[in-house]
Order: structure tokens, then sequence, then C-alpha cells
């Protein structure tokens, strides 16, 4: 597994956010890196092909409608045409799918995940490496904004899972981060979504007042950003290991979760790993 650290530099580089980490509302820059087609050509080259995709969408007669959601591009050097697709593929939520057209001319449907492509780029421009990262909602039980990032690193057209973030649309994202390496102390600690405490009301999308997760064993924290409240306290933006909480908005359970924890909660500076 390559280390959070590496994976995050990919995150940031490739989605160019220079000033926060997470921002749902930017457009992803398609024409950076795909093959431009006009929507008539990539209408006329879909028509002819024969998987469930192009068969949902025929069925339905949103082919036409959905063609934007089709972007080609030679992801695995061979120099033709392979596609991805990102938009309603059948499923509740919205896909990305992942197609490379073989010798013999057939697709072969080789990636396929629940959400849409929150940034993608050509990592190198000799070697075919894309990192594709995704977005999509929680599974947890009626939660609303709560989303999980996840980041594949593609080499040639092989795609792998590289990391995965939780969070959610209250978090506040900081506009200036670093990188500092923590453990949580031994004690009960709380990540939450605001820099500040509120202990108070129930809602769908908090285990209590603004709390997101419990921790109460040592955990790794990665801190991005450092601020102060009113008081002076001094508050982290951090992703904590999120196989150790202890309690969870999250469904997912793996990668980190992203959130505000109080200084008294971090046991000390530890080496980056």
């Amino acid at each position: 597994m390559v280390d959070f650290f590496k994976i995050l530099i990919f995150v940031l580089i490739s989605n160019n956010l220079n000033s926060q980490i997470i921002d749902l509302s930017k457009e992803v820059q398609w024409e950076r890196i795909e093959n431009y087609l006009s929507e008539k050509d990539k209408i006329d080259l879909v028509n002819d092909l024969s998987n469930d995709l192009i068969y949902y969408l025929k069925d339905n007669k949103i082919l036409e409608s959905n063609i934007k959601n089709f972007h080609f591009f030679d992801l695995n050097g061979d120099t033709k045409l392979d596609f991805i697709y990102t938009g309603y593929a059948g499923g509740e939520q919205e896909s990305t799918l992942i197609f490379l057209q073989r010798e013999n001319g057939n697709l072969e449907r080789v990636f396929e995940v629940s959400g849409i492509i929150y940034g993608i780029n050509n990592l190198t421009f000799s070697n075919n490496t894309f990192s594709i990262s995704i977005v999509k909602n929680d599974s947890c039980f009626d939660c609303y904004e709560v989303y999980n990032l996840t980041t594949f690193i593609g080499i040639k057209g092989v795609f792998k899972e590289v990391a995965n973030f939780n969070f959610t649309g209250e978090t506040e994202i900081p506009d200036e981060m670093f990188r500092k390496s923590f453990k949580t102390t031994d004690t009960l600690s709380f990540l939450r979504s605001r820099p500040s405490v509120n202990d108070i009301g129930e809602d769908f999308n908090f285990l209590f007042g603004n709390v997101i997760a419990e921790f109460k064993t040592s955990s790794k924290v990665i801190a991005l950003a450092r601020k102060k409240d009113e008081s002076n306290q001094i508050w982290w933006f951090v992703g904590i290991e999120a196989e150790k909480s202890d309690k969870a908005i999250f469904e997912i359970k793996k990668g980190y979760h992203l959130g505000w924890i109080s200084n008294k909660d971090l046991d000390k500076i530890v080496p980056f790993p």
C-alpha cells in the first residue's frame, strides 16, 4: 500500500487543489487530458458498441443526452481509443466505468465503481499513468452530504485503489496546509467537523453536537492545518486512521476520516512513516 503522504501529494497535484483539499463544486478539467471528439463523433463511435452500458442507455433512450459523459483516451499506450464513462449506468448512484479497446476491436470493462470522478490527471506523459479521484455518497443510514473520496492510480490501464478519505459537507476545510504526524492519546478523543466544541444536539450527520467520530485508543494522525479558537485553544485539521475509530458516522472504515481535533487529544509528534 502506498503511504498516505505520497497519495495526498498525488491528490493535491492531480486535482489542482492549491488552497483546498476538497471542493466538490469545482468542475473536472477533462479538456486538459482527453482526446477531443464532437458529440456527433462520440455518438457514431458508441452506437455500434455491444456492452451492458450501451444497452442500458439505449433501452432508456438516454444515450444522446448522456454522450457528454463519455471521455476518450489512450489509457494503456496501445494507440487505440479507450473511454471513461461517468454517470448513471443502471444503479441507484452514479458510477464510473472504464473500457479498454483490445486488439480485435472489442471493448473490455476493466473498472467499475460507484461514484463520479472528482479529479483526473495524467501523472506522466510517457507511461500512461493516471490518478483518478472518485467521490460518492457514504452508505451510512440517512446521512446527507457525507462522502467518501477514493483515489486510484492507473498504470497502462490497470487501476488500483491507493487512498480513501471520509468527510462531510459540514466539515470546515482550511485554506493553507502543511504536514505533521501525531498520535492520539489513549483517552477518549473526538473528531469534529469544525474547530470548536459543540456537544449539544443530535443530527443524522453527527454522533452528537459536531462530533463525527470517536477514538479511544492511540491512532496515527496526519495533521494538515492548525487554528486557534476564540479562547486560544489550538485545533488541528487532521486525517485519522478510520479503522481505529470506535464510533463514526461513516459506514466505510478504511483510509482516513477528515476533521478537527483538539490539541489536548494529541499525544506527541512522531516521525513520518
